[in-house]
């Protein structure tokens, strides 16, 4: 029945579409449902739950509501409010697995590092030990998806491992892909939204195709807080990120090759950071603070390990840096120390950066190693470098400027090397005050720099070989003023300039070829003790908290130093009137002055001194050992005399009324002995009263200034002076005393050789008169010059003298021996005129026969010896008494006074005869026995006090 058929044909298809209705919107979404938890347990090994499943047979949508993945230990893992999955027929035109729309909707996922540092889904990336199965290769499924899309997204991110733990989620995440496929050669668009916490928001868009392989598009992040990010991967850095944010944005195209290789190029890449703080976890003040490092025309390539940056610009950076006491700067414990990385088979990367520009940076850097502390502010610093390649040996191009402490300049140019560090730098500054620098200057402890501008060009080179640094250029100096020594300007120069200078650190060296001085000032001061300021630059101190002083000598070498204009003030307070003077117009030059050299220096400079005076001094000295050896002559001429009044005062005792001085002076020191060869030549000295309460020297000093004299009115002494300089008990007062002292006794004994100058006698030892061993006449030559002597001595009538006749107690006994036994032997010729039987005669006699016969005996081989003998011991047998050497004494002085009272001579009554008593002193290259006398002024005033 045809009808019947028609019928059970639509009954049976009702039947049908019922049942595949029922087992599509009924059957699908529980099988679904059991699949999910089932695999989610055979697969991931973990806990799902899906709170609904929906599906509709006829339009092949599906809708997943309520998914939950649980850790494996219950903790959340991943969740989604809901799936949209719409699945379209037609894709079996195109033989694929074809999807209208995939929607998910609020998922988060939670990503969680646990306690012991591992990720919490680190099984699932693990192979497992009991799975030694291997999927066979299968070919990539054909799926087509037209709009794909993840709404309200977010990802937790835990980690446990710290405490306290650190959270940070991200989101929401907002995910929309066009035409995803995995067809061949099909390609589709992708854009990508993420938020984070804090406002920062992260694009990605592009174009998408899976088979092959290729991604392309541009990633954009804006408004990153990077001190979030830094307490996570910076957390056990000391320093913290304050402030701060970052933007990227950047290009990318990901390909895989035929050969399955992936590349990956990384394109027009330009990143800034914003706002930057960093500062101590502790608090306190930033350490860094930078507006703005913009980052522009960057590139990276892979597999060719490649990466370019065309610029790195950062603008107003301010840095807070300091060395501490033990030499630690407060950064180095937030720089990682770095380590040989281990070897890696990877292709390493190559890097090149076309500039690095920092501008309108500034700087505070303290040296806390020294008190005070040295404090530099750099200010309007401007960096940039150039050609920076992975190349650690490759050089840099670099350029800097900056203003130091506000007034000053600096600038340099050239190139810098990573490895080995090494810098070849043309720098130049100006302006730079030098009072902020005083602590440096340990090598002169004294110092203390109170003004200064310094200005500086040349070549500056930094490397790890030796010199550490070297520095080769000129120097200049303005307006320097040192204090030291209780003096607030010990020294000081209008203006300084060292060209052909190298300084060099490590080790520490200074050469100069010229050094010019213009207008430099030297204060020179002897305090009430006697102390010389100026002895303190080789006094080494330590300043309470700063480094030790050096325990070498500063190496420094000048070839060449021009003083223009030079002055010096010299005050001496350890005087009964204090004294001071300026010397002034100094000009000259010294050359070849070195602290370590052997080679002395040479000094030849003159000037004036007050109003009248005029000095020059030459010679040689050595700088770094002032106190071992230095030969230097100083003359003054035309020096006015009565500005000397406060020395006259203190070692004469008189006033200075008039008259005008000349002095040449050779100074040689010989490890630490002073010798000082002075020449004084006084003109038209005269004396005015007594200073009240100054000592007198002990000495008759108008008398001895009257005699010294000569017919002109001039005074010509030769005055040495010693002393040991390096001894603790050297004092300048004591060496000026023995000084005065030598004078005075060159006074003492000045009227003989003034004496002798009238009569062509100017020599010394005028005093002494030489008689022949034994004898008590005059040889002739002093019967003359005693005779002239007297002549002269007849027209001072205020002058008197006293002879002391004396013997030689060797000389004379041996003389007056000899005479007799050559008497004795005379008077034994008379019976025989043989000599060897008289000496024979005259041994036994004074000895006895067998003394003879047993000297005899001594030299059988000696005939020679043996009389030699006999004749000695008969000599010394005799004995001359000392009535005998006063005897021959007394006659010596008689004949010398017959001598000055003879005609014409000295009157009688102004001589007198001393005592008889033994030689003390004999003329020089003479071997007379002398007898001295001695001139006075008719007192007794006695010899030099004693210091």
């Amino acid at each position: 029945m045809p009808g019947w058929n028609w019928k059970v044909r639509v009954a049976a298809a009702a039947a049908a579409v019922s049942l595949y209705a029922i087992v599509g919107f009924w059957g699908v979404p529980r099988i679904a449902r059991t699949q999910i938890v089932k695999q989610a347990r055979a697969m991931l090994h973990r806990e799902a739950t899906v709170a609904g499943v929906r599906f509709n047979p006829f339009t092949f949508a599906a809708i997943v509501e309520g998914i939950d993945l649980k850790d494996d230990d219950g903790a959340d893992l991943v969740h989604v409010d809901r799936l949209l999955a719409d699945f379209q027929i037609s894709g079996v035109f195109r033989r694929a697995w074809r999807f209208r729309e995939i929607v998910i909707e609020g998922p988060r996922a939670v990503a969680r590092i646990a306690a012991d540092g591992r990720l919490s889904i680190a099984d699932l990336l693990e192979k497992r030990a009991d799975d030694t199965s291997a999927a066979p290769a299968s070919p990539r499924p054909r799926v087509l998806v037209d709009h794909f899309t993840v709404r309200g997204g977010a990802v937790e991110f835990i980690d446990e491992s710290r405490s306290p733990q650190f959270v940070e989620v991200f989101g929401p995440l907002d995910l929309e892909l066009h035409e995803l496929t995995t067809i061949p050669d099909e390609s589709g668009d992708h854009s990508i939204t993420l938020r984070f916490e804090g406002g920062a928001q992260l694009h990605w868009s592009g174009r998408q195709t899976v088979d092959p392989l290729r991604l392309e598009g541009t990633v954009e992040l804006r408004d990153l807080r990077l001190p979030r990010i830094w307490d996570y991967v910076g957390a056990a850095n000391p320093l913290t990120i304050r402030d701060g944010k970052a933007d990227l944005r950047c290009a990318y195209d990901v390909r895989k090759g035929t050969d399955g290789a992936i590349s990956v190029a990384v394109t027009d890449v330009s990143a800034g950071v914003r706002d930057l703080a960093v500062r101590p976890r502790s608090g306190g003040d930033d350490w860094l603070a930078v507006p703005l490092v913009e980052v522009t025309g960057a590139e990276f390539h892979w597999p060719e390990a490649r990466a370019e940056v065309k610029e790195i610009r950062v603008k107003g950076p301010r840095a807070l840096a300091w060395l501490d006491k033990d030499g630690t700067v407060n950064w180095q414990a937030a720089i990682p120390a770095t380590a040989n990385a281990p070897s890696s088979e990877s292709k390493p990367w190559t890097t090149k950066v076309g500039v690095v520009e920092i501008l309108e940076a500034s700087a505070h850097v303290e040296d806390r190693s020294f008190q005070p502390n040295v404090v530099v502010d750099l200010t309007e610093v401007a960096v940039k470098l150039e050609n920076i390649t992975s190349d650690l040996k490759a050089p840099i191009q670099t350029t800097l400027s900056a203003r130091v402490n506000g007034a000053g300049e600096a600038s340099a140019s050239g190139t810098v090397v990573a490895d080995p560090p090494a810098a070849d730098l043309t720098i130049k500054s100006q302006g730079l005050d030098l009072k902020p620098y005083n602590p440096y200057t340990i090598h002169f402890p004294w110092a203390d720099i109170r003004r200064g501008v310094a200005a500086a060009s040349g070549k500056l080179h930094v490397g790890m070989g030796s010199p550490r640094i070297r520095f080769d250029g000129a120097i200049e100096v303005h307006d320097l003023q040192i204090a030291g020594a209780g003096l607030d300007r010990i020294v000081a120069c209008d203006r300084a300039e060292a060209t052909g200078a190298s300084l060099t650190i490590f080790p520490e060296k200074i050469q100069i070829a010229k050094l010019e001085l213009d207008g430099a000032f030297v204060n020179l001061d002897i305090d009430h003790d006697g102390n010389v300021n100026i002895k303190q630059i080789f006094e080494a101190k330590r300043t309470p908290g700063g480094p030790p002083p050096p325990s070498e000598p500063l190496d420094l070498a000048i070839r060449s130093i021009a003083i223009r204009n030079a002055s010096a003030e010299f005050t001496d307070e350890s005087l009964i009137l204090p004294f001071d003077t300026k010397i002034h117009s100094i000009n000259g030059t010294i050359k070849d002055l070195s602290t370590t050299a052997a080679a002395a220096a040479r000094l030849d400079v003159e000037g004036r001194i007050a109003d009248t005076g005029y000095f020059k001094s030459d010679g040689t000295l050595h700088v770094g050992a002032p106190f071992a050896s230095t030969d230097v002559g100083v003359i003054f001429r035309g020096v006015h005399m009565p500005e000397l009044t406060p020395y006259a005062a203190q070692f004469a005792g008189y006033s200075i009324e008039r008259g005008s001085l000349d002095v040449d002076v050779r100074y040689r020191i010989q490890d630490g002995r002073l010798v000082g060869e002075h020449r004084v030549v006084a003109k038209d000295l005269i004396l005015g009263p007594k200073v009240e309460g100054a000592s007198h020297p002990g000495l008759p000093v108008r008398l001895a200034i009257a005699l010294l004299k000569d017919k002109d009115g001039k005074i010509d002494l030769e005055v040495p002076i010693e002393g040991t300089i390096d001894s603790p008990d050297f004092n300048y007062n004591a060496v000026f005393w023995q000084a005065f002292k030598t004078i005075l006794g060159n006074v003492a004994k000045a009227p003989f050789v003034a004496i002798g100058r009238l009569f062509g006698a100017d020599k010394e030892d005028l005093e002494l008169v030489g008689f022949a061993s034994g004898q008590g006449d005059l040889p002739a030559p002093e019967q003359e010059k005693l005779a002239k002597m007297g002549a002269e001595l007849s027209q001072k009538a205020e002058l008197t003298l006293e002879v002391e006749g004396r013997f030689d107690p060797v000389t004379d006994v041996n003389a007056i021996r000899r005479a007799r036994l050559e008497h004795r032997i005379e008077a034994k010729r008379e019976g025989t005129p043989d000599l060897e039987k008289i000496l024979q005669a005259l041994y036994s006699e004074t000895f006895s026969p067998e003394g003879l016969e047993a000297e005899r005996q001594k030299f059988l081989s000696d005939a020679p010896g043996f009389f030699d003998s006999l004749r000695s011991q008969l000599m010394a047998a005799d004995d001359v008494s000392q009535a005998a050497l006063d005897d021959l004494a007394r006659a010596r002085a008689t004949a010398i006074v017959a001598a000055l009272t003879g005609p014409g001579g000295l009157e009688t009554s102004r001589v007198t005869i001393a005592d008889p008593a033994p030689v003390k002193r004999k003329k020089q290259g003479s071997e007379l026995v002398p007898s001295e006398m001695t001139l006075s002024a008719g007192d007794k005033r006695g010899q030099l006090r004693p210091l």
